[in-house]
């Protein structure tokens, strides 16, 4: 907090490295605004934040698709089982460092799909 005009503010201090320099910015606003810029600083530098401890397979996924490679044939291009990929998927999702764009269903036929196939093969 520092006075402004008489009148307590809060301020927030930022500071970031520009040509081998640092810059620190002291911002100042209502609590509210200064609770949303706060916010939105800490997700920014959370994306921004490489130095992710990933395990073997994880670093595999990335490369691969990276390299454009089809999320759908990741299991097969590094020789890996499906649940294994996804459950690596998942944790990318978790820390940040990829988005879902679609969940894909897994469907089977059930009886009554297999009696409709059956009638229709026969007729």
């Amino acid at each position: 907090m520092i006075t402004i005009n008489e009148a307590e503010r809060q301020v927030i201090c930022v500071s970031h490295i520009e040509d081998n320099s640092t810059v620190k910015t002291q911002l100042t606003a209502s609590e509210r605004t200064c609770m949303f810029i706060q916010s939105f600083l800490a997700q920014g530098a959370q994306r921004s934040h490489t130095n992710i401890d990933l395990a073997e397979l994880e670093q595999e996924l990335l490369l691969a698709l990276h390299s454009g490679v089809r999320p759908f044939d990741i299991p097969e291009f590094i020789g890996a089982d499906v649940e294994t990929v996804e459950d690596a998927f998942d944790r990318l999702v978790a820390q940040g460092i990829v988005d879902r764009v679609r969940v894909r269903q897994e469907i089977e036929l059930n009886a009554t799909g297999r009696n409709i196939v059956a009638d229709v093969f026969s007729e």
